[in-house]
């Protein structure tokens, strides 16, 4: 069985300015119709908006914790945190783990005196 691939990969995508949008199972040549109004395909996506509206919006995904779902030690903020953000946002994985750094205790950091 195929699998039909999520939101966050299709924002992706867009985000990359791939020349053609990720092909979405199950979606007409002019795009789900939401709210009434819908998205040609001949029309260039835009914004996160014209993505919704053209392949629709995946609200019942439920992410899939595999072995490779792993917890990191790596600050709020840093580079670290972010492209591990990144990487488990693009392999299907859940954001978050509970076993994440949760605070700054035990990292030394520059102090800067006042003035």
């Amino acid at each position: 069985m195929e699998r039909k691939p999520h939101f966050a990969e299709l924002v992706i995508g867009w985000v990359r300015r791939t020349r053609e949008p990720p092909s979405f199972p199950g979606v007409g040549k002019r795009g789900p119709v939401l709210f009434g109004g819908s998205v040609s395909s001949m029309q260039k996506i835009r914004n996160v908006f014209d993505a919704i509206l053209k392949y629709g919006h995946d609200e019942d995904f439920v992410p899939d914790a595999s072995e490779e779902f792993a917890a990191t030690s790596a600050p709020a903020g840093s580079a670290e945190k972010i492209d591990t953000l990144r990487s488990r946002v693009e392999q299907g994985l859940p954001l978050w783990h509970q076993d994440d750094r949760c605070d700054y205790s035990g990292l030394t950091g520059a102090i800067r005196p006042r003035e």
